[in-house]
């Protein structure tokens, strides 16, 4: 057996061994740490805002979103916000959309709603 297939072995040996010790709580979503800083809490309080206006509307742009929030500790924090609501399966990306003259006609990405029910 060559040395490498040997040295492959001990290292994936080691990974068990590794794994097998970590504390299965540790995996459990339920008991990671709650929300502590100013920005996570921003951050709670922007996905409430996404997730209201994603029951209302069936598609919207981050323009839609931003009167109804709290101004971000930073302005980068609004994709974080709107990918974790698309991982939450709330919403997901549509299509590239005019960002109007506040944004120089750049586009922006609109958002298509999972959760509006238009018989509601």
């Amino acid at each position: 057996m060559s040395q490498r297939l040997l040295e492959t072995r001990r290292y994936i040996a080691e990974l068990r061994v590794c794994a097998a010790a970590r504390p299965p709580s540790l995996l459990e979503p339920e008991t990671w740490a709650a929300p502590t800083s100013p920005g996570d809490h921003w951050v709670q309080l922007a996905l409430e805002c996404v997730q209201s206006l994603a029951r209302s509307r069936a598609s919207f742009t981050i323009e839609d979103v931003r009167p109804l929030a709290p101004a971000p500790p930073d302005a980068r924090a609004w994709g974080a916000v709107l990918t974790r609501a698309a991982r939450n399966g709330w919403i997901r990306a549509d299509a590239w959309v005019n960002g109007g003259p506040a944004r120089h006609s750049r586009p922006i990405r609109e958002w298509t709603s999972n959760l509006y029910d238009k018989a509601a």
